[in-house]
Formats: C-alpha cells, sequence, structure tokens
C-alpha cells in the first residue's frame, strides 16, 4: 500500500514538474560539429553600422583641400581661358606716360628748330590752320634770331598735361639774352598724330 503510494506520489510528481515546463522555449541543441544553418540575407542596413560605413566613405576635410580634382585643375590651365585685362591691355597709366614723353620731344624738337635757325621745321609740328596763322610771325621771329645769332634756353616748368578738351598743354620758361618769359603750349592728336594747336607768351 505504501510503496502503491510513492508510487503515485512520483507520477503526480513528474506530472506537476511537465505541467510548470509547458510553453517555455527547449534548451539549444548541443553542438554537434555540423555547420549552421545558413542566416536569411539582410534587406536593410543595421543601424548600429551605418555610421562606421559613411565615416569611412567620406572623404576627410584636409585631403579634400590638399589634393584638388582634375577636373578643377583642368579648367584654371585651359588655353580657351580669356586672359586677364591686365595682361591683355595696356594700363591707362602707361598709355599717359607714353603720350608725355612724346609731346616731351616735341617740345624739344620745336624749340631746337628755332636755335638752328629752321622756320620750316618748327612750322610743320603745327596743326594746319595754325600753322597758316603763325606762318609769317614764326619766319619774322627765326629771322631776327638768326640775325643776332641769338640761341634761346627753354625748360618745362609743368609737365603735360590732359586739359578739359582732351588736349595737353604744358608752361614752359623761355631764356633770352635779355629777359625771361613763360609760354604756353597746347597739343591735340589729329589723324593719329600730336600737334601743336597754341603756341605764345603769357601776359606779364
Amino acid at each position: 500500500m505504501l510503496k502503491r503510494q510513492i508510487v503515485l506520489l512520483g507520477a503526480m510528481a513528474v506530472l506537476a514538474v511537465l505541467l510548470s515546463c509547458r510553453g517555455e522555449p527547449s534548451p539549444a541543441p548541443l553542438n554537434t560539429g555540423s555547420p549552421p544553418a545558413a542566416l536569411p540575407t539582410p534587406t536593410a542596413l543595421d543601424p548600429a553600422t551605418a555610421p562606421t560605413a559613411t565615416a569611412a566613405t567620406a572623404p576627410s576635410p584636409a585631403t579634400a583641400t590638399a589634393r584638388p580634382s582634375a577636373t578643377a585643375v583642368q579648367v584654371r590651365l585651359s588655353p580657351t581661358d580669356p586672359p586677364s585685362t591686365a595682361t591683355a591691355e595696356p594700363t591707362e597709366a602707361v598709355s599717359r606716360e607714353e603720350e608725355v614723353a612724346e609731346i616731351g620731344r616735341m617740345v624739344e624738337t620745336y624749340w631746337g628748330a628755332f636755335n638752328d635757325y629752321d622756320p620750316d621745321s618748327a612750322l610743320s609740328m603745327l596743326e594746319e590752320s595754325y600753322r597758316a596763322l603763325e606762318d609769317e610771325l614764326i619766319r619774322s621771329d627765326i629771322g631776327r634770331m638768326k640775325l643776332f645769332r641769338v640761341q634761346l634756353d627753354v625748360s618745362e616748368e609743368t609737365p603735360p598735361t590732359l586739359n578739359a578738351d582732351g588736349d595737353y598743354e604744358t608752361y614752359l620758361s623761355l631764356k633770352t639774352p635779355i629777359d625771361s618769359r613763360t609760354v604756353l603750349m597746347v597739343f591735340r592728336r589729329i589723324d593719329g598724330q600730336w600737334q601743336i594747336v597754341f603756341s605764345d607768351e603769357l601776359p606779364e
């Protein structure tokens, strides 16, 4: 009788254990050496690894700055790029310097003709209408200089300067054996050449 009760109690204990384990997952099988089953391929990027992948593929700022792309170099060295204004055309300052130098040479040549007693050379530098007006007077002045062997000493008081009309004007100091005078000369570009359009003493 006692033995039967013990057996009955044992059976009931086993049944209770089985009931308490219902619904729980069975333990993982022991590793028997066989290869695991292939996992399904993920269809989306793992968020945990996304930042690492992005950081690895993005170029660092130092690299981007130190090594420009080949395209940028080709554009910069392209022979079809128009030249800059500074190298293609002379600057206005250089052009003005050349004009001032040219007029300075004209002043020397003009008054040199007076000292050489050569009225034709002096008159050839005057504008046509002004030449017709001054022809007789210049020939008379140079004739008197030649008669008395007079030489003029001419020096620049002010450099050639553009006036409101776009002409160059310069003031000269003209010294003779008996006095000193101030002369104003005006130059104008006509048909690509500078010509004298005015030359006379200023009133005292």
